[in-house]
């Protein structure tokens, strides 16, 4: 069982990363949870958890518009099949109107009890960078 989890774990991460990097919202989706939930940490950037409709809004009204280039790459993955849990560490590439952005992330996946739905994904932002970005569409993600 555990083996069969493991590689839904591995599925769902992959997806996840892939759609980001088509930009491609409904591939994202696909594999989470209705119930999914969605956090930008640390906290002390004002940042409420979303549900799938607030992150679709999201997705929709502040992502698209201001990204014109996105790229992920993973670095470092962790599977804790035990808790469901995947660790990712990432390097982003954006480009914005104002000018290119690299940046670190880790992404903490929280999966359903097969491995099968991510059910709430948290990405702690390097958060010099974040405000940075988030600047230069008067406040963005910091408009909550």
């Amino acid at each position: 069982m555990s083996q069969s989890t493991l590689t839904n774990m591995k599925r769902v991460v992959q997806a996840t990363l892939d759609g980001l990097n088509a930009w491609d919202l409904e591939t994202i989706v696909a594999v989470r949870s209705q119930d999914f939930h969605f956090q930008v940490l640390p906290t002390s950037l004002g940042q409420t958890p979303k549900n799938m409709k607030e992150y679709r809004e999201l997705w929709d009204t502040l992502l698209t518009p201001t990204f014109q280039q996105f790229k992920i790459t993973p670095l470092n993955e962790i599977y804790d099949v035990g808790q469901k849990k995947a660790t990712v560490y990432t390097t982003i590439e954006i480009v914005t109107a104002v000018g290119p952005f690299n940046y670190e992330m880790i992404q903490i996946y929280t999966l359903s009890g097969d491995g099968e739905k991510l059910t709430r994904l948290e990405e702690f932002f390097d958060s010099k960078v974040y405000l940075e970005v988030a600047a230069t569409f008067g406040g963005g993600p910091q408009a909550k």
